[in-house]
């Protein structure tokens, strides 16, 4: 009976540590072995992480300097992407930047799961400090259509773009603020599931050193967020169509410092295949157990 309980056991481990099997189709690091140099402007870098030639490109034409990788900051590695914003009242241009993610673009064709992780220390100003969006290239989340959009003010607000009731715009999702999940400069980490075919999120969870949270449940339930829309402006004809690009941002008005890091997108394999794995090894630990009865017969 000992023998078979903990066969059950490790079947039920296995599915406790399967809950959103997934491997990464997109992994961005800002580590050296991908191609970035520490205090070098990530603008013209290219990810060697990712098919093709796919170049950092400047958003809002901003000093490259703004825009530096960041020794000893990453969280997974030991670099991250740094943006400095040093907002004064005459320069007031937002900081950006972006790369395509077009050459991997059959990971959204799917069921798949966005990751990174944000840190930022000394927000001041007004505004939004920090702003990640995947989607159109720049930052018009009303406007235009985006898989997912995030932003964190001034205040630590963390914001979770979708569509609105109406689909004409976005709506904002609140997912708490900085303080609760970490301490200032220590990392928030987000994971969002999105399916493009009903275009919602369908996991939304936030952490931290201090607290976790997730969101999924809640959002699903507003209608006022269109049940858990993604930002696609459903009942609005003229933006474009979704688009590939990873839009990292600091506001315009505000100030302080924002490292990103450890960005990743992953196929989710379909609940069916999750269920075959879990009767194949259901019918190992069952074959296992039948050998040792016979053995002891």
């Amino acid at each position: 009976m000992k023998k078979i309980l903990s066969g059950l056991s490790a079947v039920l481990i296995l599915a406790a540590g399967m809950t959103l099997p997934s491997r990464a189709d997109v992994t961005i690091d800002f580590e050296n072995a991908q191609g970035y140099t520490a205090g070098s402007t990530i603008v013209g870098v290219d990810d060697s992480g990712l098919p093709g030639t796919k170049t950092w490109t400047n958003l809002f034409n901003t000093t490259a300097s703004s825009m530096v990788v960041s020794s000893g900051t990453g969280i997974g590695g030991t670099q991250s992407l740094r943006l400095n914003d040093t907002y004064s009242s005459t320069s007031s241009a937002a900081l950006g930047t972006a790369v395509d993610l077009a050459s991997s673009s059959s990971v959204f064709s799917s069921t798949f799961k966005m990751t990174f992780s944000l840190a930022v220390t000394n927000p001041g100003g007004s505004g939004n400090v920090a702003q990640v969006y995947l989607g159109y290239n720049g930052v018009a989340a009303g406007t235009q259509r985006y898989w997912m959009g995030l932003t964190m003010g001034v205040d630590g607000t963390l914001t979770l773009i979708t569509d609105s009731i109406s689909g004409v715009g976005t709506a904002n999702f609140s997912l708490g603020n900085y303080a609760t999940y970490a301490n200032a400069g220590q990392y928030v980490n987000f994971e969002l599931v999105i399916d493009p075919t009903t275009k919602t999120y369908t996991n939304v969870a936030v952490s931290g050193s201090l607290t976790s949270a997730n969101f999924t449940s809640t959002l699903s339930a507003s209608s006022t967020n269109h049940n858990g829309g993604i930002p696609y402006l459903s009942g609005n004809a003229t933006p474009a169509a979704l688009a590939y690009n990873l839009d990292l941002v600091a506001g315009g008005l505000s100030t302080g410092t924002v490292d990103f890091d450890n960005f990743s997108l992953s196929t989710v394999p379909e609940p069916t295949t999750f269920g075959l794995v879990l009767l194949s090894v259901g019918a190992l630990v069952a074959r296992g157990t039948a050998r040792r009865r016979t053995a002891r017969g």
